[in-house]
């Protein structure tokens, strides 16, 4: 494979709008109140004669295939140049940015299903108008701001992510929403002299960085890789794109304008937030940032991730800096995968159908049960579940065999990045990193899809919310990821 002069070309698109929105990310609806801070979508095109990638990062809590599509159509309508098969959408998977989703398709439920008294409930048909309206125009815009380039890489540490799976030495009682919970819970109480471990040991602080420069060697943009999911602040009812606000702030506090791509790595069992030393979490928080008053009720740790991200960006640059490349061989390679669906056994079956029971009895509020904000959380919350619990219930009644999984493995130079459509659990990104034959590979969860947690074979084991029936895709079907994986990276080097 020959190089050719890699191309370089950023955009970028703020995504808010001045309308009310709901809020994606929780089983209850939120009508947004106002704008934390904005939720945006930022591009990068890498390319050259042979191949290409476009990486969108979008600060919205998932991707689903319709709008990618939509997003290919309007981009190939205004320029059939542009490779849209190369394009990656993203999703950061904060959960404070507006709907998008299809009004006959919401996700976990559709306002048409309950009563509302007092809210009329946006459109999210019309809000996503205007999103991929604003994304395509991005993506031409960093098309046409292509020009000759370098690249650079490299890795630090700068700890976001802890592990939320708590795990205890015997089952416990009670559920998550409609998981059962067992060995292990999800944010689970640390507290308790039943509390044994966190199941995979803690998380991963391995933050990698894609940099890239001009013809003068001057810094033009960057990519940053976070084995973390961007969702602090995951309740507030305000738009906000959580700490990759935080992050890009601190970053062009040094670097002003700087295009930043934030990209969630595999971080399905993980979240930004310590479930143990919360009391000395307090006190530093108190201490460090004495004076100020915080935005939010996660705003220091919003501040404290960024700030260590701002210093591990400066870190890796003073060195990765130092060998630059600006002919790497690019191959970008695309499949879908078949991969064998998480079986819903009966036991599991009847213990669903007896959660949908309680919550079809709870029935539906009326303005006269409470405030209209409490009926709207409760009706909300009650349809989610049910609609949750049906398509469980489903999966038993008329099994699947196996979910198309679309997976995408890009080498640029010795760098390798490889997507999946899921929330991956960190295991399989240490799988894929360890037997990597790229000197330095990210794997990016969330792209271009929305096919829920992959959870390993002792997380299945362990129950709890994010693991078990409420899983798509088996652990079993993870390992043939990580294996289909390895293949493609293998391929991309195979005309060496």
């Amino acid at each position: 494979m020959s190089a050719s002069q890699l191309l370089v070309g950023y955009a970028s698109a703020t995504l808010t709008v001045p309308d009310p929105v709901h809020l994606l990310g929780q089983f209850h609806m939120r009508l947004n109140t106002g704008v934390q801070d904005d939720v945006a979508a930022q591009v990068m095109f890498l390319g050259n004669d042979a191949d290409s990638v476009i990486f969108v990062s979008i600060d919205t809590e998932e991707i689903q295939p319709y709008l990618v599509t939509e997003v290919q159509r309007k981009v190939h309508l205004r320029n059939a140049r542009i490779p849209v098969e190369s394009l990656l959408l993203h999703a950061t998977h904060t959960h404070g940015a507006p709907s998008y989703l299809r009004d006959d398709h919401p996700g976990l439920a559709e306002a048409a299903q309950f009563p509302h008294p007092g809210y009329v409930i946006p459109s999210g048909d019309s809000y996503r108008a205007e999103m991929t309206d604003r994304l395509a125009e991005a993506i031409l815009r960093a098309w046409d701001n292509r020009a000759p380039g370098a690249m650079a890489y490299g890795y630090g540490y700068a700890t976001a992510g802890h592990c939320r799976r708590v795990c205890y030495y015997r089952e416990q009682s009670g559920r998550t929403g409609i998981a059962r919970n067992g060995t292990c819970v999800m944010y689970g109480s640390t507290d308790t002299a039943e509390f044994s471990h966190f199941e995979n040991g803690g998380g991963d602080a391995m933050m990698q960085v894609l940099y890239t420069f001009d013809r003068h060697r001057t810094l033009t943009g960057a990519v940053i890789c976070l084995p973390c999911p961007f969702q602090l602040d995951e309740s507030d009812e305000r738009t906000t794109a959580s700490f990759a606000h935080e992050i890009r702030e601190t970053i062009r506090s040094i670097h002003p304008e700087l295009p930043v791509l934030l990209l969630s790595g595999a971080g399905g069992d993980v979240s930004p937030r310590m479930l143990y030393a919360k009391q000395a979490e307090d006190r530093r928080f108190r201490l460090k940032y004495a004076g100020e008053t915080a935005k939010s009720s996660e705003y220091f740790r919003r501040r404290d991730i960024a700030e260590r991200v701002g210093a591990a960006f400066e870190e890796i640059l003073s060195w990765a800096s130092r060998e630059l490349d600006s002919f790497p061989k690019i191959r970008h390679l695309r499949e879908i995968v078949p991969l064998p669906a998480r079986q819903v056994s009966l036991s599991e079956y009847e213990y669903v159908k007896t959660v949908r029971a309680e919550w079809e009895r709870a029935g539906e509020w009326s303005a006269d049960d409470g405030s209209r904000e409490e009926v709207l959380r409760h009706n909300s919350t009650r349809q989610s579940v049910l609609n949750l619990a049906d398509e469980v219930l489903r999966r038993y009644e008329r099994p699947v065999v196996a979910w198309d999984v679309e997976v995408h493995a890009i080498r640029l130079g010795d760098f390798a990045c490889v997507t999946v459509p899921l929330e991956l659990y960190q295991d399989y990104h240490y799988q894929v990193q360890a037997r990597s034959p790229m000197t330095q590979t990210m794997v990016v969860q969330m792209v271009n899809d929305s096919l829920g947690y992959l959870s390993t074979t002792r997380a299945d084991a362990g129950g709890g919310y994010s693991a078990g029936y409420l899983n798509k895709v088996s652990p079993e079907g993870g390992r043939m990821l990580v294996d289909r994986l390895l293949a493609l990276l293998l391929r991309t080097k195979a005309d060496e």
